[in-house]
């Protein structure tokens, strides 16, 4: 498990010198852009990523994560050299930040079913939920840092120098994490997928990814589960990104203030990684994955007390709790879910969850931004508090899934298998 290690310390590095651009970036194109316009730049991103999502994913099954996260990762550095041509000449605009956007949704398209797959490809079943775990607080943690250094930063100095500054310190990281995953595949640190192994022709890729979204739809569990995970993230995705950013600005709170409250939404995910486990052993992964949902609603409820208020403290406060609420939420069945599907599908599967991700985030961000312009900045925040209620109220009504969050990991190898006959066993391609 040594490879794991290594490659888990330097994806926390990476993550979090990369979780500061979410508070300089945004404040950057804001001076230069309406709300609108930024608006639209992170629907053309999430359309782009829904379109080429599908299709994309399957490379992850064919040629393994850690070959496609090297070309992915190379992409992801020259986009980010051309936002860096922007920033620093000032552009302003809107086609060539659209570019940027655009480029962004194709790359995370690309990486996200690979990011999402490598950690099992690594390890063995037994030690998923572990692994699992100390991934997610690694990715959180990095929001933790990241946020925090930004805010500070911005105490003395302005977002674009700060931006270039993170993407100068990531050149350093990526070098070194490219080196990290090269060696990995070359000792066969990684465990390809069998259709990895498989030469097929080019024709083929679209069947792949239509067949791994059909997978979905015909697995009940799975369909349901893609309705109240693409509602949950249409609230969330943009009241604890776009959202803040947009609160900062309109009640001219200190541009400080966004780093301090991203950072809030680390420190509530790091927290809960550290204590979910606990949880679950005491009050059953179903009773905490329900009590997290509730918590999170009213939470956000106190966020839009806060931003009424405008009381950026209060309303740190009540992020951290709402993210931490929604950790817990987040980790009771994530395991299960992962065994559950055979390997040979997870590429596939994990590209059409960045699907409803991209369709529900962009969505969201489209609704929010109206009702903001509209309503006020804690508008989304109340209307987001009641339907998360609504759709926490009615898991209990998705076919399954009550039973499979409630297994131990060993218990859910292969439940869908056993579940629906031969629907999921493995296919020979020609």
């Amino acid at each position: 498990m040594k490879s794991v290690r290594i490659y888990l310390t330097s994806y926390g590095i990476s993550g979090a010198i990369l979780s500061a651009l979410p508070v300089f970036l945004p404040l950057i194109l804001l001076d230069r852009l309406s709300p609108a316009a930024y608006a639209s730049l992170l629907v053309v991103s999430g359309v782009v990523q829904m379109i080429l999502v599908p299709l994309l994913g399957t490379a992850t099954d064919r040629y393994g994560s850690a070959h496609v996260l090297i070309i992915g990762e190379g992409l992801y550095l020259a986009n980010l050299l051309f936002a860096c041509a922007c920033v620093w000449s000032g552009y302003s605009s809107l086609v060539l930040w659209a570019v940027f956007y655009a480029a962004s949704g194709a790359i995370g398209a690309l990486m996200m079913p690979a990011q999402a797959t490598i950690v099992q490809s690594m390890v063995p079943d037994e030690k998923l939920p572990r692994y699992l775990g100390v991934e997610q607080a690694i990715a959180v943690s990095g929001r933790l840092v990241g946020p925090s250094v930004a805010g500070a930063w911005m105490v003395v100095a302005g977002p674009s120098v700060g931006f270039l500054a993170v993407v100068s310190a990531w050149l350093v990281v990526w070098m070194i994490h490219i080196v990290i995953l090269y060696s990995m595949v070359m000792s066969e640190a990684v465990r390809k997928p069998d259709t990895a192994e498989v030469k097929g022709r080019l024709r083929a890729w679209g069947k792949e990814a239509f067949e791994g979204l059909l997978m979905r739809w015909k697995l009940r569990t799975e369909r349901w589960l893609a309705f109240q995970t693409g509602i949950e993230l249409l609230v969330i995705v943009p009241a604890f990104s776009m959202n803040l950013a947009l609160t900062v600005k309109m009640l001219a709170w200190s541009n400080a203030w966004l780093g301090w409250l991203q950072a809030s939404c680390g420190v509530g995910l790091v927290a809960a990684n550290l204590t979910a486990e606990k949880m679950v052993d005491h009050l059953g992964a179903w009773r905490s994955a329900q009590l997290g949902g509730y918590t999170c609603a009213a939470a956000m409820l106190g966020c839009a007390v806060s931003v009424s208020l405008s009381n950026p403290l209060a309303t740190c406060l009540c992020v951290l709790i709402a993210n931490y609420s929604l950790g817990i939420r987040i980790y009771c069945g994530r395991a299960q879910r992962r065994v559950a599907i055979p390997k040979e599908y997870l590429g596939r599967f994990a590209a059409s969850h960045v699907l409803i991700n991209s369709l529900a985030a962009q969505f969201g961000n489209a609704i929010a931004a109206i009702v903001f312009s509209q309503f006020g900045a804690a508008a989304w925040y109340v209307m987001g508090s009641i339907g998360f209620v609504i759709v926490v109220a009615l898991s209990s009504l998705i076919p399954d899934w009550r039973t499979l969050v409630s297994l131990k990991v060993d218990e859910a190898r292969g439940y869908y298998a056993r579940r629906h006959g031969n629907l999921l066993a493995p296919k020979t391609q020609e």
